[in-house]
């Protein structure tokens, strides 16, 4: 079976159960093997919160658990996106951070990781499975194997997804996540760069402006065999059935609706269902 998470649990949220709903009621509009198994993304104005700067007014806890009720009601796992680089003790005890994790503590949650400080502090306090994090990425095939022992999942770095003779040497595959349509340039000089200036600007509380290599969203599946790195639904294909991949993602959060449209469209439906499916998608999205 293919497990695909989805992003963002907030601004997506809608998107997200629209998509849910519909594997449910047509299942054969979608792919064969395939299951929507969790979204991911974080509350806003949550310092722990990584990847994405989100910074608006902070959810109460009646909205948090509308959220994860709401994805528990679709039987979906929430991945909460816990990945600022820039994590220390006193943070730990921040009011918000604390409240949402005893929120979570009664609903099916996973959690997206980047810190060991972090990761330790959950394992030890509420128990939920951990994602390591593409904000932590490993290159060396000694590293991964070792991580996945670690953590519940890895998610894989994008530059290896079409690295078949690595991904061969992966011990526990079934713990491997793979990105499936990354938007960062191949071997991106400022990935890391760019996530610690959102680490940042999120403890800041405030958006600052980055400058980084251009990523062109418009052109998506314009010419995604030959592509170093984002994954036609062939690749994943063959990545399930020849390599025993079978966790991926879909990238989205702080991305065009219409580019995450098309994505899900993509990776997720039939060709046949296709045109059917995303003016349906656009319209009832449009009225929600």
């Amino acid at each position: 079976m293919i497990s695909y998470t989805l992003p963002d649990f907030v601004n997506g949220l809608w998107r997200n159960i629209f998509f849910i709903r519909l594997s449910k009621q047509h299942p054969e509009y979608f792919k064969d093997e395939l299951r929507i198994s969790s979204v991911y993304g974080c509350f806003p104005g949550c310092i722990m919160n990584g990847g994405r700067t989100f910074i608006k007014k902070p959810y109460t806890k009646a909205q948090m658990t509308e959220v994860f009720s709401l994805l528990d009601a679709h039987g979906v796992t929430a991945r909460l996106t816990l990945t600022n680089m820039l994590i220390e003790e006193e943070h730990l005890h921040d009011e918000y951070f604390r409240a949402m994790m005893d929120c979570a503590r009664d609903h099916n949650v996973e959690v997206i990781i980047y810190s060991e400080l972090l990761s330790e502090y959950v394992a030890k306090h509420y128990g939920f499975k951990q994602v390591l994090s593409t904000t932590r990425p490993l290159a060396n095939i000694d590293e991964l194997n070792q991580a996945t022992k670690r953590y519940d999942y890895v998610v894989l770095d994008y530059n290896r997804n079409k690295d078949l003779e690595f991904i061969n040497r992966i011990e526990d595959k079934d713990k491997i996540e793979v990105m499936v349509n990354e938007f960062c340039r191949p071997g991106c000089p400022y990935r890391h760069k760019h996530y610690r200036h959102n680490s940042k600007d999120q403890l800041d509380g405030v958006i600052r402006p980055f400058r980084s290599c251009d990523v062109t969203t418009g052109e998506f599946f314009a010419h995604p065999p030959e592509h170093p790195v984002i994954l036609t639904d062939q690749q994943v294909l063959t990545l399930h059935h020849e390599y025993d991949i079978n966790n991926f993602k879909i990238v989205g959060r702080g991305i065009p609706f219409e580019t995450v449209l098309e994505s899900y469209v993509y990776y997720l439906l039939k060709p046949k269902y296709r045109p059917q499916v995303t003016p349906l998608a656009r319209q009832a999205l449009t009225l929600s």
